[in-house]
């Protein structure tokens, strides 16, 4: 409770405490995993339908933020690799996911890539007048 409290004070939103992944996913379109966890965190069953799901933790083979049947279930999987990515940010490459199906972003460790992605869609969501700026970042 006591961090959910300080991240609602310090980006002036609601930050609701939950126990379960689920409880925290269910329903979002995005999902977007940062861990080192050995486990996955994310299951096939609450992996969102239609959605985006952003694997952005460890690289390691003996760790898993997704559940192998995620992967599998994706309509498409995009790595960050030099060639790959770039032409998605470029909009060279589109991917047109069908209702209901998944995509998945597995970061492996590009960091000017992800920076570059980042930008891409922060300025695709102003020009559609969606999200929110958030305070401080």
């Amino acid at each position: 409770q006591a961090f959910s409290d300080k991240m609602a004070a310090r980006l002036d939103i609601a930050v609701n405490p939950v126990n379960r992944v689920e409880d925290a996913v269910r329903g979002m379109p995005l999902v977007v995993t940062a861990t080192n966890c050995r486990e996955p965190v994310v299951a096939d069953d609450v992996a969102p339908r239609g959605g985006l799901v952003c694997a952005i933790g460890s690289n390691w083979p003996q760790r898993a933020e997704l559940a192998p049947s995620v992967v599998g279930r994706a309509e498409a999987v995009v790595c960050d690799d030099v060639c790959g990515l770039a032409e998605l940010v470029a909009g060279k490459q589109k991917i047109q996911a069908a209702p209901n199906r998944l995509v998945v972003f597995k970061s492996v460790g590009m960091a000017i890539e992800d920076v570059a992605a980042a930008d891409h869609v922060v300025k695709q969501a102003r020009e559609r007048g969606v999200g929110r700026e958030l305070p401080g970042l």
